[in-house]
């Protein structure tokens, strides 16, 4: 009788596990058909974030209290990944 029962458990765990695997299975199909064309959207809205960082970093005085070196302000940069980068251009700037 106890091994019986034994029995019974496993096969109830198991259907838990198995029905709980079939749920995230679905769940994962459903966001990739399903809703796949939404967060693709989405994604190509949050690709690229631009922000601005001051630059003020302070002076640099040397040991007797003279001023050596200043922060500026004002400075400018811009970067692209490399799927916004042609081989071309990437070859023109190494030669």
């Amino acid at each position: 009788m106890d091994n019986k029962n034994l029995n019974i458990r496993i096969y109830i765990v198991a259907l838990i596990i198995f029905l709980l695997a079939v749920s995230i299975v679905i769940k994962l199909t459903n966001i990739q058909w399903v809703q796949g064309a939404h967060y693709r959207e989405l994604g190509k809205k949050h690709d690229i974030k631009v922000f601005h960082l001051p630059a003020n970093r302070g002076n640099i005085y040397s040991a007797d209290g003279s001023l050596l070196a200043t922060s500026v302000p004002k400075s400018q940069s811009i970067s692209a990944g490399n799927r916004f980068v042609k081989k071309s251009i990437i070859e023109l700037s190494i030669n």
